[in-house]
């Protein structure tokens, strides 16, 4: 079976009415998988129809904010509406993350949740799984594996290939051979676009904002690039994710067609994405 993927959130840091923080559901058979956990990204499950509660694994990138910052609603929302195990796999670190939200910081508020009569497991249990390049996740229905990026974080991306299909979801990076490596032959790859020229715009009129623009130079990617990496591994279909609010989709697609020739899309939320 063709595995769907469901954008839920294809943004940035930056606020944006249009796109939330990073977000990917891969519906693999009856089994769906949460790539990255934004903001917003419960309610955003919510509105695309997918229960939350069948979603018990999440496949962190890395561990900024914008693609971290919806886990504590996640969990708890999740397990409130009968989620009974959660599994969160990511780079070193995910573990400390796991322990300050819901060990600490919210430690008596949770407390307080288990004792109003809910079963604890899914979230008295949080499992984590701290991971690095090579085999992350293997079971009969996925294999998941992962290479490292090149950004500021800890960065991997992972392909996840279920029934003879393929796809691969990069994390913010610079455009990096071992991900060239891991989606060798990939049907999809979701790759960071964070520089198009017209998010440039954006930067030009905010204050700092050409300092913070040159300063992305040398661990996200253009446009061009995603197109290097999508042929250089040979995959079939490029998504643009990690858009700026002035990002033109266009112009995005437009400029990643100098560099690969297959089918290329501009993420946006709520989009489906039929891999293979």
């Amino acid at each position: 079976m063709p595995i769907k993927v469901t954008i839920l959130g294809s943004g940035t840091p930056l606020p944006n009415l249009k796109r939330s923080g990073p977000a990917f559901v891969a519906h693999l058979s009856d089994e769906p998988v949460l790539v990255d956990c934004g903001p917003d990204t419960l309610r955003q499950m919510m509105l695309a129809e997918i229960e939350p509660k069948l979603v018990t694994k999440v496949f962190f990138t890395h561990l900024h904010m914008d693609h971290t910052l919806g886990l504590e609603w996640f969990a708890v929302g999740g397990w409130a509406l009968g989620r009974r195990k959660l599994q969160l796999f990511g780079p070193p670190g995910t573990r400390r993350m796991k322990e300050l939200l819901f060990d600490d910081l919210w430690k008596k508020d949770i407390e307080y949740r288990l004792s109003l009569g809910r079963p604890p497991q899914g979230l008295a249990d949080i499992e984590v799984i701290e991971t690095g390049p090579g085999l992350v996740y293997e079971d009969a229905t996925m294999r998941v594996t992962a290479a490292e990026g090149i950004h500021t974080a800890y960065d991997l991306a992972y392909r996840f290939d279920h029934d003879g299909n393929s796809v691969v979801f990069t994390g913010d990076t610079y455009p990096a051979d071992p991900i060239a490596a891991l989606a060798t032959g990939a049907d999809a790859l979701f790759h960071d676009c964070n520089l198009p020229p017209s998010a440039r715009d954006w930067f030009a009129g905010s204050e700092g904002g050409l300092q913070v623009w040159a300063s992305l130079q040398d661990h996200h990617s253009t446009p061009e690039n995603a197109g290097r990496i999508a042929a250089k591994a040979g995959v079939k279909k490029l998504v643009l994710i990690h858009l700026q609010p002035s990002a033109d989709p266009e112009e995005a697609v437009r400029l990643a067609g100098t560099t690969f020739g297959g089918e290329i899309v501009a993420a946006e939320d709520f989009l489906e994405v039929s891999v293979g």
